[in-house]
């Protein structure tokens, strides 16, 4: 079987499709990720092939502003807006069929597997006559069919495909890598749900600083993600603060700040700032996540069965953190106004009281209790069988 996997420029989004990637190779299907040129060197560390397609919506002046401005004063609701009506149902999406609609005619492959904001994909392979997957992500519960139809029918009419009342984008498939519970998705029928496999790039290892850790205290780790660790004016506050608190908690604490790490200093020994680290193989062997809630960061740690602190900065991420709260997995706090006091207090809390610890454990034994990626990537090959 030949898996073409489109997505877009967005490391965590490959983070999500990786694995499934790698499994599929290791069955000897053929695999081919479809992206942004922004992405390659990203799917070459995770040892996968990589074809270029589209373009990144950051260079658009129009979209690349709305979204800056929308980031500094965080406006959660008009910055997925825009990312919804601009990127994933606007004109990128039209540039990403078009390659991808040349590179289906020349690799010839089964089936099209896309993640569920890639809707390029869903474009080029509908007019292929493609069987086309689509994969849950940060921003799915946004794109129902029922909300994205007048949108869908738009692209669809620009990029000649024919008239559809209630064109389905899932009516194939919707992948989801989270336990039942979790989410609201409206697509009962094609909706299936499958185990986490925690991606990693090739020869990927914790460094050996980790294993002389302390170990009579607990362990705290503090991530935010891809996209704000690259914003070195709305990380370097959130990350003083981070520090601040950590300072005052009887921890050890592992704090991945990205290309802030060099501005910043380690309050006290117990705090060490890098860069980044291993993210999932870490939260296997820490009491508590102190994290942003973006999409793949909560997969990794209901994953890991870890307690969360979740500071939602921006887009998705209100919506997984009070996801998170619901289950009591998390305690969440506002990134707006955030004091080091009370990111402290919230950290003991979740570190003392067993109910989050013992929430964690239940959700991450429903998430080992889900099929794993191999009744995935089955179903794929049924359901490319099934068009051939």
């Amino acid at each position: 079987m030949r898996i073409l996997i489109s997505t877009i420029d967005a490391t965590s989004h490959l983070r999500t499709l990786a694995p499934i990637a790698h499994i599929a190779r290791a069955r000897g299907d053929e695999v081919l990720i479809a992206a942004p040129v922004g992405l390659g060197a990203e799917v070459a560390a995770h040892g996968l092939p990589f074809a270029a397609v589209g373009v990144d919506w950051t260079t658009d002046p129009g979209t690349a502003e709305a979204i800056g401005r929308q980031l500094a004063f965080g406006a959660h609701r008009d910055y997925t807006t825009t990312l919804v009506e601009r990127v994933f149902l606007g004109e990128p999406a039209l540039r990403a069929a078009a390659d991808l609609q040349r590179l289906i005619g020349s690799w010839r492959p089964d089936v099209l597997l896309r993640v569920a904001e890639e809707f390029g994909g869903y474009l080029a392979a509908e007019r292929a006559g493609l069987p086309h997957v689509a994969v849950a992500s940060g921003c799915t519960h946004l794109l129902d069919a029922s909300a994205v139809r007048a949108p869908l029918r738009r692209l669809r009419d620009r990029y000649g495909l024919p008239a559809v009342d209630n064109p389905d984008p899932y009516r194939h498939m919707l992948a989801a890598f989270t336990p039942p519970g979790y989410d609201d998705y409206r697509t009962p029928d094609t909706l299936r749900r499958y185990r986490q496999a925690q991606p990693g790039r090739v020869g990927e290892r914790l460094p050996e600083w980790v294993a002389e850790l302390p170990a009579d205290r607990p362990l705290v780790y503090a991530a935010f993600g891809s996209v704000v660790p690259g914003l070195d004016w709305k990380m370097q506050p959130l990350a003083s603060t981070v520090l601040a608190a950590l300072a005052k908690l009887d921890c050890v604490a592992v704090v991945a700040a990205g290309s802030t790490a060099p501005a910043l200093s380690a309050p006290s020994e117990h705090v060490r700032v890098v860069d980044r680290v291993p993210q999932p193989l870490l939260l296997e062997t820490a009491d508590l996540f102190l994290t942003h809630a973006g999409f793949g960061s909560v997969r990794e740690g209901l994953r890991a069965g870890t307690p969360m602190v979740a500071v939602p900065v921006i887009g998705d991420e209100p919506y997984h953190a009070d996801r998170l709260a619901r289950l009591g997995v998390a305690a969440t706090l506002p990134a707006t106004g955030l004091r080091p006091d009370r990111l402290t207090a919230a950290c003991a809390r979740v570190l003392s009281t067993p109910s989050y610890r013992e929430a964690a454990r239940a959700v991450r034994r429903r998430v080992l209790a889900l099929p794993p990626v191999e009744a995935l990537i089955a179903d794929v090959a049924t359901l490319a069988g099934a068009a051939a």
